[in-house]
């Protein structure tokens, strides 16, 4: 789907930077890294190999033919530049309800702030 400056298309691998710095963006949003600040430094060293370690599992478990987690990815192209910048995702899957039949599930919706309302 595009729009002039701005589209919307499936994850691919090289977005996975893209999306994890977003993923910090609103963790941050949502007061959720306060945790961190409140670690020692060893207990830092580990959730940064955690950190790590999610990203990869997020390249196998979104990106993997046949995943059951979805990506998309919303890009902007601004006039000065000729090339699409990765600045929003959703995540989301698809499961059953037994009153409704299958239904989708979204996770995460995240755009950067520069951009949300346009």
């Amino acid at each position: 789907m595009e729009d002039g400056n701005f589209r919307i298309r499936d994850a691919r691998p090289e977005d996975c930077a893209a999306i994890m710095k977003m993923i910090v963006e609103l963790a941050v949003n949502s007061h959720l890294h306060t945790c961190l600040l409140k670690c020692s430094f060893p207990v830092r060293c580990l959730l940064n190999l955690l950190k790590l370690l999610f990203f990869l599992g997020l390249q196998k478990d979104i990106l993997e033919p046949g995943s059951i987690v979805s990506c998309i990815v919303a890009e902007y192209k601004s006039p000065e530049v000729e090339t699409f910048e990765v600045i929003g995702y959703s995540v989301f899957f698809y499961t059953y309800s037994t009153w409704k039949g299958k239904v989708v599930y979204m996770e995460d919706l995240y755009i950067m702030k520069e951009f949300r309302g346009k």
